[in-house]
């Protein structure tokens, strides 16, 4: 089982990664909708990263919690990029 969790959260940290590119060539509510949603995915892949390591060891575990960390990083990044681009549009309707 634990080799699914850590697959699943494998491919859920790469789909956020892969929206949170979209979303940087993307503008308006379609640059929002798509950093929430990676988001989203990279909050799964750290859960699941965690989870994965509570069943292991070692090294192995030090590792599955330096993917998580590194997951959880590049979430405040793309947060951090949401806060941007709300705070352009809501510029852009008050002016």
């Amino acid at each position: 089982m634990s080799d699914a969790i850590h697959s699943s959260a494998d491919e859920y940290a790469k789909y956020g990664y892969v929206l949170n590119k979209r979303a940087v060539t993307s503008s308006g509510q379609e640059k929002i909708d798509l950093y929430k949603q990676a988001i989203k995915y990279l909050n799964k892949a750290l859960e699941l990263y965690l989870k994965d390591a509570e069943t292991k060891n070692g090294s192995e575990k030090l590792l599955l919690i330096g993917n998580g960390r590194m997951v959880e990083a590049n979430k405040l990044s793309v947060i951090a990029n949401l806060y941007v681009a709300e705070a352009k549009k809501t510029s852009r309707e008050e002016s």
